[in-house]
């Protein structure tokens, strides 16, 4: 009998929905393969990815899809093209055409509105109210199944709102994020306003690539943007673009304040300061964090 491991790779919704692992019955082992990190990205591109903050600006834009390596400056004239290609191959192939869905404008719409609101709770049925105030009627039953077809395929990753004080996972509202900024840059535009939106869908990015099984936490009428899980252990996060002032500062530092146990509370921000912890909280510079240069 031969010692052989075999590996199969893949990137359609038929092998990731679980259809393929029914068949191995449990022979296997899982691995997820995310969009290039931070690290990744500077690797991969070097001085075609740009220089200081540009970097990361860029990495924000274009996000980390490993082929646009092949194309030398980043730009929109070799974005476009390729992030195109990728987007129809997940849309018609991985959701339209598997799930033999008719309304392709109403998918599309829904699809937007996610991209649109990362970072924020949403549900089917608001998402529904939402359309029908634009003049277009789609059913709640139907906008869950649109939600699914694209966890499915790894559009998006949906994340529970968990109770801290309860300590369950409430089924109401929930967050999505893009499973590539670039993704989102492609279909809605970039822009620069959306940068805490932006940087929020990186950090949870990050979170699920070191391997942590990821919520949004909630404290009461306070809110955690990220409460990450693994190996029993716990992490609570959360994320400012710039810490302008004092009551800036309150606001982002209550809802870690609030928790009561010894894990590790972080503060992700641009703010170029390091250091300078309040209260127990790690303030760090972003890209760092994401570069792993601050534990």
């Amino acid at each position: 009998m031969c010692d052989l491991d075999v590996v199969i790779t893949g990137s359609n919704a038929r092998m990731l929905s679980g259809e393929l692992a029914t068949l191995l019955a449990g022979r296997y082992v899982e691995f997820p393969v995310f969009p290039l990190s931070f690290t990744e990205f500077i690797q991969f591109h070097g001085a075609a990815a740009g220089k200081g903050g540009e970097v990361f600006r860029n990495y924000l834009r274009f996000g980390g899809l490993p082929g646009l390596h092949e194309l030398g400056a980043l730009n929109e004239e070799t974005f476009r093209p390729f992030v195109s290609g990728i987007f129809d191959t997940v849309v018609l192939r991985d959701i339209v055409q598997r799930h033999q869905a008719r309304n392709h404008v109403m998918l599309e719409r829904v699809l937007r509105y996610v991209f649109d609101n990362i970072g924020n709770l949403i549900n089917a049925s608001k998402i529904a109210a939402f359309l029908k105030n634009q003049r277009l009627k789609v059913g709640v039953d139907t906008v869950v199944k649109y939600l699914d077809w694209f966890a499915e395929a790894r559009l998006t990753h949906r994340l529970p709102l968990y109770d801290l004080r309860g300590k369950r996972h409430l089924e109401i509202n929930e967050k999505h994020y893009v499973s590539d900024l670039g993704l989102r840059s492609f279909l809605l535009g970039y822009r620069a306003d959306d940068i805490g939106q932006m940087l929020e869908n990186v950090v949870c990015l990050e979170l699920l690539r070191r391997r942590y099984r990821v919520s949004v936490g909630k404290m009461g009428d306070k809110e955690i943007d990220f409460v990450g899980e693994r190996d029993g252990e716990r992490l609570y996060v959360q994320v400012a673009y710039l810490l302008a002032d004092r009551r800036t500062v309150a606001r982002e530092t209550a809802p870690l304040l609030a928790v009561e146990d010894n894990y590790p509370k972080l503060l992700l921000t641009m703010d170029r300061e390091a250091g300078n912890d309040i209260d127990g909280i790690r303030r760090l510079y972003l890209p760092d964090w994401l570069a792993g240069k601050a534990a």
